[in-house]
């Protein structure tokens, strides 16, 4: 028998107090739903790059998965597509500046 008290826990048996690390919790994100139009699923992708890899405080895939109910393999695609999409207009406009000049 334990009983939890804070963070420390006191194990009846051993009569022993035992230090526990407790990690608050972060909050989901708001469920958002399925996109239903083309729009819609470019807003997410973008947001679903933003989350992952330019927020300070980043999401998890399983966040992410759960507020636009997704698989965590189908987030981390999309994530990498927008990376590669990202890098190539990246390459793009650094060949129009370097022919313009």
């Amino acid at each position: 028998m334990s009983k939890d008290i804070g963070t420390i826990e006191f194990d009846v048996r051993f009569k022993k107090a035992k230090l526990r690390e407790m990690k608050p919790k972060t909050p989901d994100p708001e469920y958002i739903g399925t996109p239903s139009t083309d729009d819609e699923v470019l807003v997410r992708n973008e947001n679903i790059f933003h989350h992952r890899c330019v927020a300070d405080n980043k999401l998890t895939l399983q966040q992410l998965g759960t507020c636009y109910n997704l698989s965590r393999e189908r987030v981390r695609q999309i994530q990498e597509q927008m990376e590669n999409e990202v890098s190539t207009e990246t390459l793009t406009q650094t060949n129009k500046e370097k022919h313009a000049s």
